[in-house]
């Protein structure tokens, strides 16, 4: 039973650099793979992203349509989210 659990919440919260790399504001133009790029980038610092890795390259590539389509459609000058408009008085 505490197999079953442990094996549940690993599959949970597997695949978290895929999430955190599509959220609003840090999704790039070029962001293919971006899930795997994050975990490939924090290897020596986080032993779970050794665990993490194989699920973050099948959710990345379940997510390559919308790169593709987020990719052609996301103008080039656009490097930043924009900023909220100031109070004008």
């Amino acid at each position: 039973m505490l197999k079953k659990i442990g094996l549940t919440l690993a599959m949970l919260l597997c695949g978290c650099a895929t999430i955190t790399s599509h959220t609003v504001g840090n999704n790039p133009k070029n962001s293919f793979y971006a899930g795997t790029q994050l975990d490939v980038h924090t290897l020596p610092d986080c032993l779970g992203c050794w665990l993490n890795l194989p699920f973050s390259v099948v959710a990345d590539t379940l997510m390559l349509p919308f790169d593709t389509w987020h990719y052609y459609h996301t103008p080039d000058n656009i490097t930043q989210p924009p900023k909220p408009a100031e109070n004008v008085k």
